[in-house]
């Protein structure tokens, strides 16, 4: 094994802490529960504008009796040359699920918090468990902590839970991303060839499906790779040509992306700012995120957190040096994510990527707090274990507090409140009667109710309700089920 993944720079370690196994539990327990109200809310929500817009092919194909995957790569082909680059992006856009069943778009936020937990719960357990040789329990409270944040403290759920063109295009990448670091940890633990062989594929499939996705994802995973491929270089120089390849492969996609015509074309929609402006207003943009996407519950989390990184460092095969210097390269990579936005658009983004760019945020928070208190536990020895259970019991008993007051505020909180008040189901209602009139053969012209009052903050992007037959949303529908008009019913 490599110098980088040996393990002889960590001390000495302990048996199992007292109360390492039942914060775990409590912990997993709790992050479960918190998903009962959030996924509930898939059964309410439906398809509109961009879903309908980029679902067409998918569901004209199969309508027809076409070749699927033909008109899916088509439509990747037109908008490279008339939309946006991001040909991924495009191609998981276009798998709107209500073009293959109807009703399921109730799949959107089961995919996407799940991708969210699954790929955030891999990474960790490979760190964990394999790179650091520690229990379950040291991975099962940072894997709940990790993503009950993720999930439960998003700025925008509506974007990046609820609506799948926003989502498919931010979430989803974001989330193949993680996964793809995750192999690549995977592929230098590896000693056997033919699991090295098998985790370099891996690697090289998950960096050409993320260069052809979202460019704020791009430009991070750019980053990122690039460091990976240094660190290879200097301290398991016998493994650079994989390291060359994943980047090698990376890089040709992502110039792809960027050389698409079709970004011209969307880019002419906004003002964007010079390279040089973009790089400090996303260093400006990264400075206010510090405090504004840090919230009470975040703090109270991760400071439930510090024991469990405490006596994880002990395993850590590193000495965890400058601190200081690991905390300024978080940050720039952090603050990187602004700059696409900023360069193109003049300005930080909408819900969708100011999610992604939280989700890196927490993964900064959590990598920081853990090497800060490893090079402080390199230092001092640190409480005894009864004053570490009483900290650890005080942490969780703050938290208990902080989620009661902040409740309202989380996903599940306003999930929750939109199911009892019973606007969701007076939306789905709604939107379920529309769409019974899109399916109807018979009807050439829909004349559908209004649901903009009844449809939740929750769940809600932008207006689904126009008296105008050559407004957005109903040009979408009307494209997507073959209709000759589609409008809100003027006496509506």
């Amino acid at each position: 094994m490599s110098p980088l993944f040996s393990r002889s720079a960590a001390p000495a370690e302990g048996g199992l802490p007292v109360w390492l196994r039942p914060l775990g539990l409590l912990a997993g327990a709790g992050l479960l529960l918190s998903l009962v109200p959030v996924l509930a809310v898939g059964f309410y929500i439906h398809p509109f504008g961009d879903d309908y817009i980029f679902g067409v092919p998918a569901y004209a194909a199969l309508q027809s009796g076409d070749s699927l995957l033909a008109a899916l790569l088509n439509t990747v082909r037109v908008y490279w040359f008339g939309w946006q680059g991001t040909f991924t992006g495009v191609l998981a856009m276009e798998l709107m699920p209500d073009a293959f069943l109807w009703r399921g778009y109730a799949a959107t936020p089961f995919v996407m918090a799940g991708m969210l937990l699954f790929s955030s719960g891999k990474l960790l357990h490979t760190l964990v468990r394999r790179w650091m040789g520690a229990s379950l329990w040291y991975w099962l409270p940072l894997w709940a902590g990790l993503g009950f944040l993720i999930v439960q403290c998003m700025p925008d759920p509506a974007q990046s839970l609820y609506w799948w063109n926003g989502a498919a295009l931010y979430t989803l990448f974001f989330a193949l991303m993680v996964l793809l670091l995750d192999r690549l940890v995977n592929l230098a633990l590896a000693k056997a060839p033919r699991r090295r062989n098998i985790l370099l594929v891996e690697c090289v499939l998950l960096a050409a499906a993320v260069s052809g996705g979202n460019f704020v994802t791009g430009l991070l995973t750019g980053l990122l790779l690039g460091l990976c491929w240094l660190a290879v270089l200097i301290w398991d120089r016998p493994r650079w040509r994989g390291a060359t390849l994943v980047l090698a492969v990376y890089a040709v996609g992502f110039a792809l992306c960027l050389a698409a015509p079709g970004n011209r074309v969307r880019q002419s929609t906004g003002e964007g700012l010079s390279p040089v402006e973009a790089v400090l207003r996303s260093l400006e943009q990264g400075w206010n995120d510090l405090s504004g996407l840090t919230t009470p519950v975040v703090w109270a989390v991760l400071l439930l957190l510090v024991p469990v990184l405490w006596k994880l460092s002990e395993k850590a095969p590193f000495s965890f040096s400058w601190p200081g210097a690991a905390a300024v390269l978080a940050f720039l990579l952090f603050a990187a994510q602004n700059a696409p936005h900023f360069y193109t658009m003049g300005e930080a983004g909408p819900g969708r990527i100011r999610d992604i760019v939280y989700f890196f945020y927490l993964w900064m928070l959590l990598v920081s707090e853990f090497w800060v208190l490893g090079w402080l536990h390199r230092r001092w020895s640190g409480p005894g274990p009864r004053t570490l259970t009483a900290c650890t019991a005080l942490a969780a008993a703050l938290l208990m507090v902080i989620l009661w007051k902040n409740a309202p505020w989380l996903t599940a909180g306003k999930a929750a409140a939109a199911l009892a008040d019973g606007s969701l189901a007076q939306y789905h209602q709604l939107m379920l009667e529309r769409e019974t009139q899109y399916r109807d053969p018979d009807q050439a012209r829909v004349y559908y109710a209004p649901a903009m009052g009844a449809q939740p903050r929750l769940v809600f992007v932008y207006s689904v309700d126009d008296a105008d037959p050559e407004a957005f949303p109903n040009i979408a529908a009307r494209n997507f089920f073959g209709k000759e008009e589609v409008a809100c019913r003027p006496d509506g």
